[in-house]
């Protein structure tokens, strides 16, 4: 990747990586690392680890390896038609995918934010880009106005 100009990388893992944070910081100590690599903790079989994210930031602040913040499944997918959409999907009745619980995505990412850390939204349908659209305002509402760099990712039908 490096010999075609790739220089960054975000590396997601699970909830708080199973011990390979510990290997990144092993090849950096080692000089082994020719990309600067981004960590997001991505919660999947615990709700966003604030105490795990404020120790990666403490951790991890080096020319190479820095703890981002978070990624957030907002919604499905739009080739799985589980994407939250706000019309229906053209031949199924009134399904516009899998229910999306706003009210909780809200509060952890109003904390990660108040904490310092960047949130990057998975939202793939209209309704979901909404949503996250929504929850960032709210962020600055609430928390201020700041450089926070929030990101909403895999848009697909806005």
């Amino acid at each position: 990747m490096a010999s075609r100009g790739v220089t960054s990388i975000k590396e997601i893992g699970f909830d708080t990586y199973f011990g390979f944070a510990d290997i990144l910081e092993d090849f950096e100590k080692k000089g082994h690392l020719k990309h600067r690599i981004n960590l997001v903790s991505q919660p999947v079989g615990a709700p966003m680890n604030y105490e795990y994210g404020e120790e990666c930031k403490k951790r991890f602040d080096s020319d190479f390896i820095r703890f981002m913040g978070y990624n957030v499944m907002v919604d499905g997918e739009i080739c799985t038609q589980t994407a939250a959409m706000i019309e229906p999907y053209e031949g199924k009745g009134d399904w516009k995918g899998d229910e999306v619980d706003y009210t909780s995505i809200e509060k952890a990412v109003l904390e990660a934010d108040k904490r310092g850390m960047r949130c990057a939204l998975h939202a793939e349908g209209d309704a979901a880009v909404r949503g996250a659209v929504d929850i960032f305002e709210k962020c600055q509402k609430v928390n201020g106005r700041r450089d926070s760099r929030h990101a909403i990712i895999d848009l697909e039908m806005t």
